[in-house]
């Protein structure tokens, strides 16, 4: 009677023991992304302007979009243009992105085009275009906790986000 009882325990048993003690349960393991500045310092002259790309490396072929947000440090030294935002590379030839200007908080949402093929896995994400408005020193930077990368279904996909370094803008006259 209690041989049936014994099977099935060491059945679990054996079960258990086989799965995968660094994935538990199979959850899907964290992917890790890095994403930078293309620049590390940044130095303008006032009354010009530069393009400072968002450069990602890391993704894999299910990431369909992006969204980020950047701050400025201070916006009487330095703008965004967000006429001239671009979509990069990385999302393919026919990628969009959005912006929203808020203040000195600019919001960024880039995405590939359903169909597009020609996305890479690592490269320029968007590029935005700062202007400089008076001698100083700025800073941009990521705002924590803000990246996120969505797959093609607009599931949010967990990826382990690094890089995320300020860059330094000094305008001069």
């Amino acid at each position: 009677m209690r041989f049936p009882y014994l099977v099935i325990v060491l059945s679990l048993l054996i079960f258990v023991g086989c799965s995968d003690d660094d994935n538990p349960g199979g959850a899907k393991v964290a992917d890790q992304l890095l994403i930078t500045f293309s620049e590390t310092d940044l130095s303008l002259q006032a009354g010009n302007g530069e393009y400072l790309s968002i450069i990602g490396d890391g993704f894999s072929d299910e990431v369909f979009a992006a969204s980020f947000h950047l701050l400025l440090s201070d916006t009487s030294l330095v703008t965004i243009d967000t006429d001239q935002t671009v979509a990069g590379s990385l999302f393919g030839t026919d990628a969009i992105v959005f912006t929203r200007l808020d203040g000195n908080l600019l919001r960024i949402t880039a995405t590939r085009i359903q169909g597009d093929s020609s996305y890479e896995m690592e490269g320029e994400m968007a590029s935005i275009y700062l202007e400089a408005e008076e001698a100083g020193e700025a800073t941009v930077s990521f705002v924590s906790g803000t990246m996120e990368i969505y797959n093609e279904a607009g599931i949010l996909i967990d990826m382990d986000v690094v890089g995320l370094e300020d860059i330094s803008v000094t305008i001069t006259q």
